[in-house]
């Protein structure tokens, strides 16, 4: 599976995770707390039982404030990350057919309404978007209403569709500060660089695929302070004249910058952008400079995703090893709507495990693989991950073919 492509599948992801909690309230409920239970039950062996708990939590709390489901985007990622990949196909029907009830709680309305839009399936996307579009899109509970829109608007999947602009309008201009909305804004534009990279474009601009405004200048730079920096140092917003100096000016921003929006804006285009040698040594110091200063949030989690991917690319064979203890999580993950980190971590911890065994590290890719089960023990992940470290114990040649 191709870069972007995974990136998809973790957008995906990412949607679908946003509805699973959405109904919490900060004024009756410590959300943060619910979160670190459910971590330590997925993370001590119980993976079930955690989304269980983020699940009925989430139909106990009214959705009367709508900046609830910012804070529920991390909660929410993580019971999407344990319902995809930790959970084995008999305990999801379980909780499909034992625990939701779409008729009773509009919480359960909205998830099976999203695993339907997402599925792939075309009757069962087309049934899934009308009722986003026609029931949920209008809850009167605000944190539904807000993931109902921004389901719609996504520009990985409904590139297009009918309701996509109308969606992403109500979501920016009623609710203009949540994080979900500037970050509907920006995702396009990431998106539109690595897609002009992989199909090797150079003269592409890069709003061209924001809905928002119809992709004007002026109304998007002002919904996004992290368009607005790049924009000061490349005008034309137009990927053919992004230059090593440009870069160069970028990751000093970085180094200099203190919110936490616009330095998170500046490592999703390094990362948007092509991986040269020349651009991986200018953006490096920053994104080192992040992981020291400031290690647990979303934009330093993603540094250390990106440096990794450098590692690799590099040949770092002592800092890829120290870079792995570091991914696997021992508290919950910051969140960004803009990816699930609990995904992208696990991602790049199974792909230095597979550059090892390129290589013929075998013994380095057997530890990843049995590290990686055990920061998720007595999972599907972990079943997974411990079938390819003992099949690279049986026949490291045949396991690496």
């Amino acid at each position: 599976m191709n870069q972007f492509h995974f990136r998809h599948l973790a957008a995906k992801t990412t949607v679908l995770c946003i509805v699973l909690s959405i109904p919490l309230s900060a004024q009756t409920f410590n959300i943060q707390q619910t979160y670190e239970t459910a971590f330590q039950l997925a993370t001590g062996g119980d993976p079930y039982q955690a989304a269980i708990t983020l699940i009925e939590t989430g139909r106990q709390v009214p959705g009367d404030d709508a900046s609830i489901a910012d804070d529920l985007v991390g909660p929410a990622q993580f019971a999407g990350f344990i319902g995809a990949f930790l959970l084995d196909d008999n305990q999801r029907f379980r909780i499909l057919t034992e625990v939701i009830d779409e008729k009773q709680y509009e919480l359960d309305h909205l998830l099976v309404a999203a695993l339907q839009a997402f599925s792939g399936v075309q009757t069962k996307s087309f049934s899934g978007i009308a009722k986003l579009e026609l029931h949920l899109s209008k809850s009167k509970n605000k944190p539904i209403k807000v993931a109902a829109l921004y389901m719609l608007g996504s520009p990985y999947y409904f590139r297009g569709f009918r309701k996509q602009i109308p969606s992403v309008a109500e979501l920016v201009l009623v609710y203009p500060d949540l994080e979900l909305t500037r970050h509907i804004v920006e995702t396009p534009v990431w998106r539109t660089s690595r897609l002009a990279i992989e199909k090797n474009q150079k003269n592409v601009y890069l709003l061209k695929d924001v809905v928002y405004a119809g992709g004007r200048r002026e109304a998007v730079l002002q919904k996004s302070p992290g368009l607005r920096r790049i924009a000061e140092r490349m005008p034309s917003l137009n990927l053919q004249d992004v230059t090593d100096d440009r870069i160069a000016a970028w990751a000093e921003d970085l180094r200099e910058e203190h919110d936490p929006a616009i330095r998170y804006a500046l490592v999703c285009w390094f990362d948007s952008l092509e991986k040269t040698p020349s651009h991986r040594k200018l953006s490096r110091p920053a994104l080192e400079s992040l992981i020291e200063d400031i290690p647990n949030t979303p934009e330093a989690v993603y540094a250390r995703i990106l440096l990794t991917a450098f590692d690799r690319d590099e040949w770092h064979l002592k800092e890829l090893r120290q870079q792995v203890s570091m991914l696997l999580p021992s508290q919950p993950l910051p969140s960004t709507p803009e990816r699930c980190f609990y995904i992208e971590t696990m991602k790049a911890v199974q792909e230095t495990a597979d550059f090892f065994v390129t290589y013929g590290l075998y013994s380095d890719s057997i530890r990843i693989h049995e590290a990686l089960a055990a920061a998720y023990p007595n999972s599907a992940l972990a079943i997974s991950e411990l079938d390819k470290a003992q099949m690279l114990r049986d026949d490291p040649l045949e396991a690496s073919l």
